[in-house]
């Protein structure tokens, strides 16, 4: 049964992955047309904030990431004793979700606005499966 916990671990999380497309849409869905506040409040303040050479739009670039637990760490130990005179032995598993392995998923997240900080067009930049973790801030 432990052996199995790693496999399901992983299809449990291949289940939740999106596309890229998929998750640009839904970014798309929730920020255009919203002012750029809202981004900042989801996400704090940008990596990268410089005017277009045209002096009317704005390149904000948001560094998302975050840390997920995958699997869980599981420890064996063994005892060796006597209850009495009768020597005993035995194993021990335990299993931990603290201990266990952690992947940071890193994306970017770069919004353009207008001159009145409306947000007109979005672009995710990093690959689906670490996207789609560190997008949690904005969605």
């Amino acid at each position: 049964m432990y052996r199995l916990l790693p496999l399901l671990a992983l299809l449990a999380l291949a289940g939740c992955t999106t596309s890229m497309p998929k998750q640009q849409a839904r970014v798309d869905a929730k920020l255009i047309g919203q002012p750029y506040s809202t981004a900042t409040a989801r996400m704090g303040k940008p990596d990268i904030n410089q005017p277009f050479p045209d002096g009317v739009r704005r390149l904000q670039r948001f560094s998302l990431s975050s840390s997920i637990r995958v699997l869980p760490s599981v420890t064996t130990s063994t005892y060796h004793g006597t209850i009495g005179l009768t020597p005993v032995s035995g194993t021990v598993r335990s299993v931990s979700y603290e201990d266990g392995y952690a992947r940071t998923a890193y994306c970017d997240l770069s919004i353009v606005t207008d001159r009145s900080q409306t947000i007109i067009a979005t672009t995710l930049l990093g690959d689906a499966d670490e996207c789609g973790p560190a997008l949690t801030k904005v969605l």
